[in-house]
């Protein structure tokens, strides 16, 4: 019998795993495991079938070591996390259950045709595999989605196959509903991974539809509370949105305190809702043990540290995100001002310009450098990337050409008039720079210093740790904001998110 999951074939005859058209290594043992949790499909494999099965009477060996080795050595082949599976979720002290869609062909018999005919066929007939590179080696950009589609046209086929009543016998319905869930969940997923604008929102409506299929859906549980997360950050009332995303938190903590996603949250909610820096890094670290080999663990992690002063380990960290997910664009902008934040300018601008080679376009890039080479006393190499932010936010071009011929304090005044005055067409700004909700309060503040107004930075400021924003976990590290040091205002805001000292 062959399996199909995803990008994945799995043949029960021989064990072998193939990844599109590629074997993936697979010892025995775990090529075991992995049989028996698609044979269950949907259904509960118990920790204790799982020994059973794969160690016999008498065999003195460290079971639950040797199952959790096996286990992880299952969704190291399959490039899953436990986390947030996309294949094989953990049902906390009780077992594993395979949650992709799979779907089952027999072996085909071997044609009778002579032996050179074979050997004709495999120099290059139409019976031979796509290479690995061009439409099908992109396969494993979006797994998630694959695995979803699957599972839609399986229930699709069930349907027209059947009249209107039950599943066909051999089908439980635990499966239907198994892959049901894991459609609107891997959606979920993908949406909320894009960082789209309203992706909390799309997101947790694709949660909510899993977990009305399956209320006991772990990872679903996990991705409803980030989603309600994400969405408190856009929202103008923050308060009961945080709380919201720190009780859905603790609800699957409390089924599996070592949950890391769900760690993270709680973390997060720590910090915006009691500025709670201990319990928030007790959280962190455990997440990252929980889940070594998730990049972007790793990433919001480093910021975390980031913001808490250390810069050595920030570094460490986002290190380690970079080398998981070397091309993720999010993660190699952040490494720059990860660099920035520790006043290691030069290194923020080898990173900066390493994202930029990734996606040419990207404004806050841009923003990195032109303040790192003016830190450098390089002001003509930061106003390059000045104007290239302008040109992104549709500055006439023929202005730009008069600009650069400006120096000084004069092109100083011009930058500042401009970006007030396209703010304020584009509805980001009110009059008088008043707080709005297109950009943070916090960018409101920075505008405001650049023009020398530190009271009204400071206003904008405690606005900021009001809210709060994400953006005022930075205050204690960012040079941006060294002329307010001094101000007592600066202080006591210092003191409300328990960093001063």
């Amino acid at each position: 019998m062959i399996y199909r999951f995803g990008p994945y074939r799995f043949d029960a005859t021989t064990g072998e795993l193939f990844r599109d058209a590629r074997k993936v290594r697979l010892a025995p043992q775990p090529a075991r495991a992995l049989q028996h949790l698609v044979e269950q499909g949907g259904r509960l494999v118990t920790r204790d079938d799982l020994i059973g099965l794969l160690w016999e009477d008498g065999v003195s060996v460290d079971y639950d070591a040797g199952l959790n080795s096996t286990i992880k050595q299952v969704r190291r082949a399959l490039r899953d996390e436990a986390a947030t599976p996309r294949f094989l979720e953990t049902l906390p002290r009780r077992g594993y259950r395979f949650i992709a869609p799979i779907s089952t062909e027999e072996h085909a018999a071997q044609p009778s045709v002579p032996e050179p005919a074979v050997r004709e066929r495999g120099l290059g007939g139409a019976s031979d595999a796509a290479p690995a590179s061009g439409r099908q080696g992109r396969s494993w950009l979006r797994p998630a989605m694959a695995v979803a589609a699957v599972g839609v046209l399986a229930l699709m086929l069930w349907k027209i196959a059947l009249p209107a009543g039950d599943l066909p016998e051999s089908v439980p319905e635990t499966s239907a509903t198994s892959a049901l869930a894991a459609d609107a969940y891997f959606k979920g997923q993908y949406v909320l991974d894009s960082e789209e604008e309203a992706s909390g929102t799309r997101a947790a409506a694709f949660f909510r539809r899993a977990l009305e299929v399956q209320p006991d859906h772990l990872p679903a549980q996990v991705g409803l509370a980030r989603s309600v997360m994400r969405q408190a950050f856009g929202a103008e009332d923050r308060g009961p949105l945080l709380r919201d995303a720190r009780q859905r938190a603790e609800e699957v903590l409390d089924q599996d305190p070592d949950t890391p996603w769900a760690l993270v949250v709680r973390a997060q909610t720590r910090l915006m809702l009691d500025w709670d820096w201990e319990g928030a890094e007790a959280d962190y670290r455990a997440a990252v043990a929980g889940a070594p080999d998730d990049a972007r663990l790793h990433h919001a992690f480093a910021y975390f540290l980031s913001s808490l002063g250390a810069h050595d380990e920030a570094v460490r960290e986002i290190g380690i995100a970079r080398e998981l997910d070397p091309l993720s664009p999010v993660i190699n902008l952040d490494s720059a001002w990860v660099y920035f934040y520790a006043r290691r300018y030069e290194e923020a601008i080898r990173e900066a310009q390493r994202a930029l080679e990734l996606q040419p376009d990207t404004f806050a890039a841009h923003y990195c450098l032109q303040d790192a080479y003016s830190r450098l006393g390089r002001p003509e190499d930061g106003f390059r990337h000045g104007r290239e932010m302008m040109r992104l936010a549709g500055a006439d071009p023929a202005f730009l050409e008069r600009l650069s011929r400006l120096d000084g304090a004069e092109r100083s005044e011009e930058l500042r008039q401009w970006w007030t005055r396209a703010r304020l067409e584009q509805g980001e700004l009110e009059v008088g720079d008043a707080p709005a909700w297109g950009i943070p309060v916090y960018v409101h503040a920075l505008i405001a210093l650049s023009r020398g107004d530190r009271q009204q930075a400071l206003q904008h400021l405690e606005r900021s740790v009001e809210l709060p924003e994400p953006s005022a976990l930075v205050l204690a590290v960012d040079p941006r904001v060294d002329a307010l040091r001094e101000e007592p205002g600066f202080t006591a805001l210092l003191e409300t998110i328990g960093r001063a000292g």
